[in-house]
């Protein structure tokens, strides 16, 4: 007789009895053990968002989008071309862009986040989202395209994001004849387009007919401006230079900057990326002094006065840079005081001068005419200091606290905000470092003379960002 003996619990609930054999397990997980499949599900879900990456998806998509809706663009203007429809491709020097700003068709509400044009450019923006998708030529896209036929849009798209300060937007580019329009990629998977599309930029997607029109600011939209140094980073350059005093003239040409002393015979150039110094021939009238004045127009050629208010101070000069040789090519219509100034755009025939001492005499000089003509500026005396960017003059008043840029294009003086401790006087100095930014010191020698800013042109706001070692 076979006996089966019965090992286990006895469990009694609601009145009734039940066995439960032994080893058999009733309990849920426990804590541990859902623990780890937490953590297992943490890590795998983390594997996935790493690889999948969804930022960067939604960028490549937007990307996608971006470089077909300029194709689309582009074929329909090639379809216009064929059919004849083609009498106005908007107006020239102008970047026409998708972005929309209801308070100004020229996107003035953008000015301090877009990039600054060269003089005579201007920006088109459309004044609502309905405008802008018009495919009739008032539409961001200057140029009927909506007329019918296999490439013609029923309406003009606009950017994904199109935002002016991110510099995600599209613009248009005529010469009257040919166009080009442009888009910032964003992922890095179609970083490759845009080095491969045959223009200009490797971050900016091209489109069009010629790949030479837009305004190389387009192609930095979007791009923070120059991080302010901090005050901790002046170093001192012991290689060496002459003494300057009263009179020193400098500017930069290829990278290269060329010193006249100031009090004075010596001229010398400076190489900032191997910090060495090199004498060249001397300036030709002996001691510089107040007023002095040197910039350069080209690759090859400086000009310059020497100043000093005397009978000799309005000779004026070219320097030769190859062959190290200077020329007087005449003179300017009369002496020169403290405060004088020569300034080039840029670009053009024309150089701007200044006349100082107490004066509001300013005269354009013609290049390949070698003549000079007269204007009225600003009252200059010691301490003026000009600088040029992108085509406008911005000048800080000798002996006054006047801040004021000039348009050489249309002629026109824009008072600014005025620099932030009153009084220039001699040491006092401007440079352009972007599109956006101006540093300056006040110089005279005093407590203050030292005080470093920087001025941002978008905003007009002067901000100081420490003091230079020494007073100046």
């Amino acid at each position: 007789m076979m006996f089966f003996s019965r090992v286990g619990r006895k469990i009694k609930r609601s009145g009734a009895s039940f066995f439960v054999s032994a080893g058999v397990k009733t309990d849920s997980f426990t804590l541990v053990e859902i623990l780890i499949v937490i953590g297992i599900l943490a890590v795998l879900t983390g594997a996935v968002v790493v690889t999948l990456n969804p930022a960067e998806r939604f960028k490549e998509t937007r990307d996608v989008r971006r470089m077909s809706d300029l194709r689309a663009i582009h074929q329909a203007l090639i379809f216009s071309q064929s059919m004849g429809d083609f009498s106005f491709l908007g107006n020239t020097s102008t970047v026409y862009t998708s972005l929309v700003d209801p308070s100004s068709a020229s996107c003035a509400s953008y000015a301090s986040v877009l990039p600054v044009l060269s003089s005579g450019w201007r920006y088109a923006c459309s004044t609502s989202t309905t405008n802008a998708s018009l495919t009739t030529g008032v539409g961001w896209v200057p140029m009927n395209i909506g007329g019918g036929g296999v490439a013609s849009l029923s309406s003009l798209p606009l950017d994904p994001t199109n935002d002016a300060a991110s510099g995600l937007f599209y613009s248009f580019v005529s010469d009257g004849v040919n166009w080009e329009m442009t888009a910032k990629l964003e992922s890095s998977k179609y970083q490759s387009s845009a080095v491969n599309d045959g223009g200009v930029s490797t971050s900016t997607y091209e489109v069009g007919t010629s790949f030479s029109l837009t305004p190389s600011a387009i192609f930095d939209a979007g791009t923070p401006p120059p991080a302010i140094p901090s005050p901790t980073t002046w170093v001192v350059d012991s290689s060496g230079g002459v003494a300057q005093g009263s009179g020193n003239a400098i500017t930069q040409d290829n990278g290269i900057f060329y010193v006249i002393t100031g009090g004075g015979s010596s001229f010398q150039s400076y190489n900032p990326a191997t910090h060495t110094w090199a004498s060249l021939a001397s300036n030709p009238t002996g001691n510089l002094s107040f007023g002095a004045a040197l910039t350069a127009v080209s690759s090859s050629t400086l000009y310059a006065w020497i100043g000093g208010g005397g009978f000799a101070s309005n000779r004026f000069y070219t320097y030769n840079i190859p062959t190290n040789v200077w020329t007087q090519v005449g003179t300017a219509p009369a002496y020169i005081g403290a405060g004088g100034s020569l300034a080039y755009p840029g670009t053009g025939d024309l150089i701007y001068a200044f006349q100082g001492g107490g004066s509001s005499v300013m005269w354009a000089y013609s290049i390949s005419g070698n003549s000079w003509t007269g204007g009225v500026g600003l009252s200059q005396g010691s301490g003026n200091a000009i600088v040029q960017d992108n085509g406008i003059f911005y000048i800080l008043t000798g002996g006054g606290s006047n801040f004021q840029s000039y348009n050489p294009a249309t002629h026109t003086w824009t008072t600014l905000a005025s620099n932030p401790t009153s009084i220039l006087s001699f040491g006092a100095a401007l440079t352009a470092v972007s599109s956006s930014t101006l540093y300056a010191w006040v110089g005279n020698g005093g407590s203050a003379s030292n005080r470093f800013y920087t001025y941002n042109i978008p905003t007009n706001v002067w901000t100081q960002v420490g003091t230079a070692p020494a007073y100046i």
